[in-house]
């Protein structure tokens, strides 16, 4: 998600990168502009408030003192305390708004980036080796992939967009993603033919050990790990971001794979 002082400092090429990557900017953006400034007049008019408040409570404690009647300043403070929950209850529902709506933007495209219509439009930018020569037209992977009755595109499309595969038979076949252990809950295990065709989740790049680390060596040693293996690893209820320990457990510091 794009950083919300970004988007507001740099609306302009904002919008022009959305028209680049071909998207309607006022589709995208919506009403980012209004609920950005209703938010931020919310937040100032709740610190004012409250900045009056403090300074009431300062003169009814010295009117108090001077037995001095302070019914006034004790009504103002109280009807302050109303509009200021009234402002934050504002701001924190357009911040969810505002939030909604950096959500649904695409990071945008460098300014090195050709831009374009289409992949016909794309530019070589380098070349290694030799392309091969054939005595026919090749055909492309995914029409191979379709006719072997390995691919499916069509079905893939339905489940998780464009550009993305089922994979049948001869392509692979899915034994098991996700794993009831964390860190490494985004695993997946498949096997293409004999072979296991192990799916390292994204937190195996910061995570000294993940479920990865626990599965990869049952497999090496010729294991037959499958769905229920890995569904064996989970045990011992959920683990939240504020406990002090995860699974698999490792010590700050230890090296990739070294377990406790």
């Amino acid at each position: 998600m794009l950083d919300l002082n970004f988007v507001r400092e740099n609306l302009p090429l904002v919008e022009e990168k959305l028209r680049q990557r071909g998207m309607d900017p006022a589709a995208v953006l919506k009403d980012f502009r209004e609920v950005d400034v209703c938010r931020r007049q919310a937040i100032t008019g709740a610190e004012t408030m409250k900045a009056r408040r403090n300074q009431a409570s300062e003169e009814i404690a010295k009117l108090k003192k001077a037995g001095q009647d302070a019914s006034a300043q004790m009504a103002e403070t109280k009807q302050l305390r109303e509009q200021i929950q009234e402002k934050e209850r504002a701001a924190n529902e357009l911040e969810v708004r505002l939030r909604e709506i950096l959500a649904g933007i695409p990071n945008i495209p460098h300014e090195s980036v050709p831009v374009g219509k289409g992949t016909e439009d794309n530019v070589e930018v380098r070349r290694w080796g030799t392309p091969p020569k054939f005595d026919f037209i090749p055909k492309p992977h995914w029409e191979l992939g379709e006719q072997l009755g390995v691919l499916d595109l069509e079905r893939a499309a339905k489940l998780s967009g464009a550009r993305f595969a089922v994979y049948w038979d001869l392509g692979a076949r899915m034994e098991r993603h996700g794993a009831p252990a964390h860190p490494g809950s985004l695993l997946f295990l498949a096997r293409w033919q004999d072979l296991p065709v192990l799916g390292m989740p994204t937190c195996g790049m910061f995570s000294q050990a993940t479920t990865f680390d626990l599965v990869l060596p049952r497999l090496l040693a010729g294991e037959a790990i499958a769905n229920a293996e890995i569904a064996a690893l989970g045990h011992g209820g959920l683990l939240s971001r504020e406990m002090a320990y995860r699974f698999p457990p490792y010590r700050a510091g230890a090296a990739r794979g070294e377990l406790e």
